[in-house]
């Protein structure tokens, strides 16, 4: 079933405006297009509660256009997590956030010292994909989980090269 606007708007407006009580974002299997992601992203831009963002096995992908600057979803919602103190945890697993977005995430763990686990299991990840993470995360201290399961990552190697990654 689609999250409708209806549904999604009240859930942004208690993001957005800080409430102390909303400390999990539990918004997986409601089918999240691109835009809404966008529009979660700019709820999150000033929230300190937040802790836990899960966006598993929604319509995230990678090809969209939907950013002003004609970067991805993914890459906006990790630019916003750049400079966030408060979520620990985000978990994208289920989407198809592919190279693009995999790109975006590895930009954000060389600049953000809060997040301790990420999930990215089935999001048509490969090799190279996972090289990236890999570099990204000899510049980062702070995670402790990267899920990977279900990807096209073909080489042991590769996955034996990223700290702290489940396979």
């Amino acid at each position: 079933m689609l999250f409708s606007r209806s549904e999604l708007k009240p859930l942004l407006q208690q993001v957005s405006t800080n409430d102390p009580s909303l400390t999990s974002l539990h918004l997986s299997h409601k089918k999240i297009t691109n835009k809404q992601l966008l529009q979660i992203s700019d709820a999150l831009q000033s929230n300190t509660y937040i802790s836990e963002l899960w966006l598993t096995n929604n319509a995230i992908s990678e090809s969209n256009n939907d950013t002003s600057s004609g970067g991805s979803s993914v890459g906006y919602l990790m630019g916003v997590l750049e400079s966030n103190r408060s979520v620990e945890e985000v978990y994208l697993g289920g989407n198809k956030i592919g190279a693009k977005g995999v790109s975006s995430i590895a930009n954000l763990l060389q600049k953000n010292t809060t997040i301790t686990d990420i999930g990215l299991e089935d999001n048509d990840i490969c090799d190279g994909s996972a090289k990236m993470l890999a570099d990204a995360l000899s510049h980062n201290t702070t995670l402790q989980t990267l899920k990977l399961q279900g990807n096209d990552i073909q080489t042991e190697s590769t996955l034996q090269t990223i700290p702290h990654c489940s396979r």
